[in-house]
């Protein structure tokens, strides 16, 4: 496991309008009594030094309830508008910029609070990279999930899959798990480079740190997780049916 320094990001301050409910999804449980957003904390707390939760103001008392006990010392980061992935972590990471945090990590692990399976042991392979890196995986049916496009060793795209334009894109089964690895020190470089909203869902999205990162000749890489077997363990929950088949893993 890790000897580098690691700050854990998770977002939580999507919409999450498919779900039907005023509570947030990182708040849903899948055993009816731990949270999504406590049992990755839970989970990755032994292998981070510090953890930022990024949610909507409205949500603040609900999730210091909910964490408080296990980690005391979260930082809660508000995002009011949510635009996107890239917006929350790009609001998470001015927080690890700034004064209140003086000691900066080596590197920033970015997770989404509706992925209430993902643990450190699956994602083992991410904490030897020396660079930034995506977590991909096979899926035997990609639909649903961001496409990963690899170009050579170094470089890679990630398309959104309402964003593929091609059979042969849709037909890729190398995914995006949603599980992102920043080098701080390259991703402080890029920051203040915009983001783009050109997309389907009008939205800033975290895969586009990948492409600036590459575009400033810094290193990235895409870690394969091809064991066809864990595939479930990525599920994100966006609709009651995802909740039900998480809850039967």
């Amino acid at each position: 496991m890790p000897s580098s320094s690691i700050v854990l990001v998770v977002l939580c301050a999507g919409h999450g309008k498919r779900m039907g409910s005023d509570v947030p999804k990182a708040l849903l449980t899948v055993d009816g009594q731990e949270s999504f957003v406590h049992r990755l904390v839970r989970h990755f707390l032994p292998v981070v030094d510090h953890v930022v939760i990024v949610i909507q103001s409205k949500h603040l008392s609900a999730f210091q309830q909910n964490l408080f006990s296990l980690c005391p010392t979260c930082d809660f980061v508000m995002e009011d508008a949510p635009m996107g992935t890239g917006h929350s972590f790009l609001m998470a990471v001015r927080h690890l910029c700034s004064d209140q945090r003086p000691v900066k990590p080596d590197f920033v692990l970015c997770l989404n609070g509706d992925t209430p399976l993902v643990n450190p042991e699956l994602i083992e392979p991410l904490f030897s990279s020396p660079v930034s890196a995506v977590v991909g995986f096979l899926a035997e049916d990609p639909q649903g999930y961001g496409r990963i496009l690899q170009h050579t060793p170094t470089t890679f795209s990630i398309l959104e899959e309402n964003d593929c334009t091609t059979d042969d894109e849709r037909r890729v089964r190398l995914v995006n798990s949603g599980i992102y690895w920043f080098y701080y020190k390259h991703l402080v470089q890029i920051l203040d480079r915009p983001l783009s909203r050109e997309n389907q869902q009008n939205e800033y999205y975290i895969t586009q740190y990948f492409a600036l990162l590459q575009q400033a000749g810094l290193a990235t890489t895409v870690i394969k997780i091809l064991n066809p077997c864990v595939a479930q363990y990525f599920a994100g929950v966006n609709t009651p049916q995802d909740l039900d088949r998480v809850r039967g893993v």
